[in-house]
């Protein structure tokens, strides 16, 4: 009787573990020195003095009109690539290299979940990221 409750125990942890992991589409794993991260409903920004790894983020856009994702970003050494993914398909957004600052917008159709995905080539230095949707 222990032996079977035990089994159902173990059983039951493992399988919400499993759960629980695959419930995020994508995941972060980095490594960071001076950094501050936001991530709202309609905002995200990451700054550092050291950044290296993957950060995500996740927007949601609740419009019957047009939005607009306005993004930046800046680093000083290093260079870093961003990435979008609305739907099932991550598409790149834009690259960053070096003394470089990049500022644009992405024109929002329809109601949806956005994922911001920051890689990093190595270690960039005293950067930031901003992502706004209005």
């Amino acid at each position: 009787m222990k032996k079977t409750v035990k089994h159902i125990s173990v059983f039951c942890i493992v399988l919400s573990l499993i759960l629980l992991v695959g419930c995020f589409k994508y995941s972060s794993k980095y490594f960071g020195l001076g950094l501050i991260s936001t991530n709202t409903k309609s905002h995200a920004a990451l700054s550092f003095l050291s950044f290296r790894g993957s950060r995500v983020y996740k927007l949601k856009y609740n419009g019957d009109k047009e939005g607009i994702l306005y993004y930046s970003g800046k680093i000083k050494n290093g260079s870093a690539t961003i990435y979008f993914d609305i739907g099932d398909e991550k598409n790149k957004l834009f690259e960053i290299n070096g003394e470089a600052n990049v500022e644009s917008s992405l024109t929002l159709t329809e109601s949806c979940t956005i994922y911001i995905i920051i890689e990093t080539d190595g270690e960039c230095n005293n950067g930031s990221f901003d992502f706004k949707i209005e």
